[in-house]
């Protein structure tokens, strides 16, 4: 969802066309949680607001039922029909919820927030939204500035205060919610510290800020920082809303990072029971996280991690969630899986877990099918699902060298990329990776060089990134692949990727030549 500002200031705020005042407040409070990362609270207060007035639009498109997508829908498509009985502003709000959702159509969407801002300037809710549509359009200097435009318009606006920073440190969020950064030359971490120590000034008890500082330090590598301020989000939080499940989990990323994998499996499991306590009392999501057989995996014991990876497998099975949902958890841990066999070089179990993860994205695939709203919505889906399938066939076939497998499969890739470039400007990062990747286990370096080069964001991928380092060196420009191996060592945020390559940069760089 695109976030906005909620400010008890006197700058101008969206109209809101409702029969109800009661549901209006409710919807306010929502926004206000939102922009602090609640959004257990915050889907709660949309929720009510809707119950309350179900005419009232921006609640009805707000409020996301994460047990039925066609709920979510139909409620969209209706709202968008009778968009004419709203306020222009609100009526705009509606149109770009709906391009981006039905059509995913950022860039259409990202010119009518720009019109609608040129009429209505004065509004400082309106900066944000055109914030984040231009993020996800990777126009990072653009988001910027709208971030920027609406602290001018209202200096008390949090949300903006709180994602500028974003622009420069690693925020961490996976896909498909990633928040784009700015380009690596034009980061600045003081930058980021500024804008933190505005959101914390602009509402000091607000546990998001410390939540999201943690962050700054974990980009510099101030492990003992990071973790104060992750510890300051907890205490903070005496509400103990559903931020207090990522400030665990923070807790325990930090933790992984030491070495410490025990504590980081104390403070994910606390993670794990407070999402399940939000559960039991908001309803929604209720999915496994990954993290705990993750832990092994970065302890480099496979087996191990394969063995946690099952009973999660299992114990999803048992969840009181619908069956797509299920699918999309079976997916996420059966990723797992397949990275951790791709690089123990078992092939056969990785060739079961990748038919397994091809297995789970047809049936997600007929999931989400059953749901669109138009043919091209269907045609993007499948050729989401063809581009992922090729991407892990292409994967397969790289790990366990058999090159002209997948030199058979990467035209076929490139041309599903490209056609997801009408609504991503990075769908062909996937395609560069492995084009990458399959020129460097060749010998064609240069190639490969060449292919890397034109990732957007590579130094965000360590994996990707560790194989570019190698391609450096191979030609012999060890200074550059030497700093890169040296910043993947230091990389602290967790993922699978990371879990893989920090060690092998680590044993790359105590190589030397």
């Amino acid at each position: 969802m695109l976030l906005s500002c909620s400010e008890k200031k006197e700058a101008k705020r969206i109209p809101l066309t409702s029969t109800s005042k009661e549901a209006i407040e409710n919807y306010n409070q929502g926004i206000f949680r939102q922009e602090q990362l609640e959004n257990d609270e915050a889907n709660a207060y949309f929720k009510k607001a809707f119950e309350i007035d179900s005419n009232f639009a921006l609640a009805k498109i707000n409020y996301n039922n994460q047990d039925d997508p066609a709920d979510n829908k139909n409620r969209l498509v209706d709202a968008y029909n009778n968009r004419a009985k709203l306020s222009e502003i609100e009526s705009v709000i509606v149109s770009i919820y709906y391009e981006t959702t039905i059509n995913n159509d950022y860039a259409k969407s990202d010119l009518m927030m720009d019109s609608l801002i040129k009429k209505y300037p004065d509004y400082y809710e309106l900066y944000v939204y055109s914030a984040n549509i231009k993020n996800k359009l990777n126009i990072t200097d653009g988001c910027m500035s709208r971030f920027k435009e609406a602290l001018n318009v209202n200096p008390e606006c949090y949300a903006a205060a709180l994602s500028l920073p974003d622009l420069h440190s690693t925020n961490g969020t996976p896909a498909p919610n990633y928040f784009n950064m700015l380009p690596l030359e034009k980061r600045n971490l003081d930058e980021a510290e500024k804008y933190f120590k505005l959101a914390a000034k602009i509402r000091p008890k607000a546990p998001a800020t410390s939540r999201m500082y943690g962050n700054l330090y974990r980009t510099k590598g101030d492990l003992d920082k990071a973790l104060e301020k992750y510890q300051e989000s907890i205490e903070l939080n005496v509400e103990k809303t559903g931020l207090l499940t990522l400030s665990y989990m923070m807790v325990g990323h930090v933790y992984l990072n030491k070495g410490e994998y025990d504590k980081s499996r104390e403070y994910y499991k606390k993670s794990e029971d407070f999402r399940i306590e939000m559960h039991n009392k908001y309803g929604g999501s209720n999915d496994l996280s990954d993290r705990l057989p993750l832990t092994y995996l970065y302890e480099k014991k496979y087996d191990e991690t394969i063995l946690e990876a099952n009973k999660s497998l299992l114990e999803i099975d048992s969840l009181q969630t619908p069956e797509r949902n299920k699918i999309k958890n079976r997916w996420w841990i059966e990723d797992l899986k397949f990275a951790t066999y791709g690089h123990s070089l078992k092939e056969e179990e990785a060739q079961a877990s990748m038919n397994k993860l091809i297995n789970y994205r047809t049936a997600f695939k007929m999931d989400q099918i059953k749901v669109a709203t138009n043919q091209n919505e269907i045609n993007r889906i499948q050729n989401y699902i063809k581009c992922d399938s090729l991407y892990f066939n292409i994967w397969f076939n790289i790990l366990f060298a058999h090159y002209e497998e997948a030199e058979k499969k990467i035209k076929d890739f490139e041309i599903a990329s490209t056609e997801q470039l009408k609504a991503d400007p990075k769908a062909m990062n996937h395609y560069y990776d492995q084009l990458g990747y399959l020129n460097l286990m060749e010998g064609k370096v240069k190639e490969s060089i060449e292919n890397f080069k034109k990732v957007i964001g590579l130094d965000d991928d360590v994996y990707y990134y560790y194989f570019y380092a190698l391609a450096l060196k191979a030609q012999g420009n060890k200074a550059e692949s030497d700093q890169i191996f040296t910043k993947i060592s230091n990389n602290s945020f967790v993922n699978w990727q990371a879990g893989i390559v920090k060690n092998l940069a680590k044993a790359q760089l105590n190589a030397g030549n």
